[in-house]
């Protein structure tokens, strides 16, 4: 078994001491915890994309496709989860059906990486052997782990299962990678870096649309009108991430 990666050992420690209900699974879920342990995983989050940055362009390996490292695919209900790392160290992944579907891709450092390659072993995941591969339609789970010879090792089983502890472990460390990268908006959020262009349209969390219609001090401030009510507003570009969610091209 692969030592767990630094930045994810809080998480470790937290799954062994409370029970893992549905919350991982997509399900909304209220715990009460002390602060400082929530203060620490939000810390949690902000070292796990210490480093980061979105991803831009195809991505390709020596003009090839990247080989993935680690799929993991989660169904529950209408929640579906994915997310998928690669050699080069893009991270893609895809939620739905909580009231929308979230996208991103984003690039972690290569000591990221490594640690989770030293950790999701194919031997380890090949050595569990599950009762039943569950329901591709509303309750599965898919954890496909490469080898260092290019083979994979795949096991499907329910996402309500009862699973050997560090199976249980590997599937709760991508899932709080996947909610880190999620929940993040100034890394992976598409807004983050954007310049300000004059006709430019942005989608506010708000899920309203504001389109660019001046730039003010060299663009530190944009000057935004909503597209369906009269209202304006005055926005530093520095804190558009806390407030804008994407951009889409002006016409």
């Amino acid at each position: 078994m692969g030592r767990a990666p630094k930045i994810c050992s809080f998480v470790i420690a937290t799954a062994l001491a409370v029970p893992l209900l549905a919350q991982d699974l997509g399900v909304a879920i209220n715990l009460p915890i002390p602060e400082l342990t929530e203060r620490q995983m939000k810390e949690y989050h902000v070292i796990e994309l210490a480093g980061a940055m979105p991803a831009e362009g195809d991505l390709l390996v020596d003009g090839k496709l990247p080989l993935p490292v680690i799929d993991f695919v989660s169904r529950l209900g209408m929640i579906h989860q994915r997310l998928s790392l690669f050699e080069n160290g893009l991270v893609a992944l895809e939620l739905s059906g909580a009231g929308g579907t979230i996208r991103k891709r984003v690039i972690i450092p290569p000591d990221a990486v490594t640690a989770y390659r030293n950790y999701f072993v194919a031997a380890d995941l090949a050595a569990f052997e599950p009762y039943a591969p569950g329901n591709p339609g509303h309750d599965q789970v898919i954890l496909r782990i490469s080898a260092a010879d290019g083979t994979h090792v795949e096991r499907r089983f329910p996402a309500t299962a009862m699973l050997p502890a560090l199976v249980e472990r590997q599937r709760h460390v991508l899932q709080e990678l996947l909610r880190a990268l999620a929940e993040d908006r100034e890394v992976t959020n598409p807004i983050a870096g954007y310049k300000g262009k004059i006709g430019d349209v942005l989608l506010g969390d708000d899920q309203k649309s504001y389109r660019v219609l001046r730039l003010v001090a060299g663009g530190e401030f944009l000057e935004l009108l909503c597209t369906t009510e009269p209202v304006r507003r005055f926005v530093s570009r520095k804190d558009l991430h806390l407030y804008f969610i994407g951009v889409r091209p002006g016409s």
